[in-house]
C-alpha cells in the first residue's frame, strides 16, 4: 500500500517536471533535438534530487552561524 502511494506521488511530481520541460520546448518552437530528449529524460530524475535535498534539510544537524569572533 505504501509503495503504491510513493510511486504515485513520484509519478505525479515527475509528470509536472516533464510537462514544464515539454512546454518550455514547445513555446520556444524548437525541434526535437537530442538536448530536448535529454531534458525530458532528466525530468524523471528531478524528484529524486528534490527528495534528497528535503531529507538533507530535515536530517542534517543544525549549526548556529558564527556572527562575530572574539579576540
Amino acid at each position: 500500500m505504501i509503495e503504491s502511494v510513493a510511486v504515485s506521488v513520484y509519478c505525479a511530481i515527475s509528470s509536472v517536471f516533464i510537462g514544464v520541460t515539454f512546454l518550455e520546448g514547445w513555446t520556444s518552437r524548437g525541434g526535437w533535438t537530442l538536448l530536448r530528449f535529454a531534458g525530458l529524460a532528466a525530468g524523471t530524475v528531478w524528484p529524486l534530487l528534490l527528495g534528497a535535498f528535503l531529507a538533507h534539510h530535515l536530517l542534517a544537524p543544525r549549526r548556529m552561524p558564527i556572527l562575530s569572533r572574539s579576540l
